[in-house]
């Protein structure tokens, strides 16, 4: 992966499927100080109330996907595009681009920030479960993925949210498939032990990216 021009900062993609472990690697490279930017929360931030995304939505998908207060009623979206891959496509289509303005936006502020401090290119990872699919990769020095055996992210998944196993396994079925994230990454860290073995194998892949021994 290559990193845009005109990005002053190192950008680590992180991605993985559902249940893999993003989260969990998200929180623990914060803990070590590294700046971490977050497309489920920058895609949260896109659909607040008054925002151009959310009004396209609601042009796209129908008023009823509104709350009362003008929020966005995710459930109520998802239960409309889910299984639907011509609803699917609008819906990214919309998001998608609005992301990533506002990502190249975040990385550029960024990039100045550490310009400013003398703090040097220090990396930031941006984190996504659809890196590859929303085109966010081509902001990337690097990308890993966090990986694990699709049952096991199921489980996870499952017990994280509350939901069926069943409909855990029907989302990730309109995913990209890992095999294919795991050809197109270039780190794969095994997410299938303990929380430590994970960390320690994080470290180990942000050792190496740094050149570290």
């Amino acid at each position: 992966m290559n990193s845009s021009e005109d990005m002053l900062v190192r950008v680590i993609g992180v991605t993985g499927g559902i249940g893999s472990g993003k989260s969990v690697v998200a929180a623990h490279l914060r803990r070590a100080g590294y700046a971490v930017c977050d497309a489920d929360e920058i895609a949260q931030e896109a659909a607040r109330p008054g925002e151009p995304a959310l009004r396209a939505l609601a042009d796209a998908f129908g008023a009823d996907i509104l709350l009362a207060d003008g929020g966005l009623d995710r459930r109520a979206l998802a239960d409309k595009v889910f299984g639907d891959a011509a609803k699917v496509g609008t819906l990214n289509r919309i998001m998608h681009g609005e992301i990533g303005r506002r990502i190249a936006a975040r990385l550029r502020e960024y990039g100045q920030v550490l310009a400013a401090r003398r703090e040097g290119r220090k990396p930031l990872f941006l984190v996504a479960p659809l890196l590859f699919e929303a085109g966010l990769a081509e902001h990337c020095e690097e990308v890993w993925l966090i990986a694990a055996d699709e049952g096991l992210r199921a489980r996870r998944a499952s017990a994280r949210d509350g939901v069926d196993e069943d409909r855990i396994r029907a989302r990730m079925a309109h995913q990209m498939p890992e095999a294919e994230k795991r050809e197109r990454a270039d780190r794969v860290i095994e997410n299938d032990g303990s929380v430590k073995e994970l960390f320690v194998r994080t470290d180990r892949a942000l050792a190496s990216f740094l050149g570290k021994p």
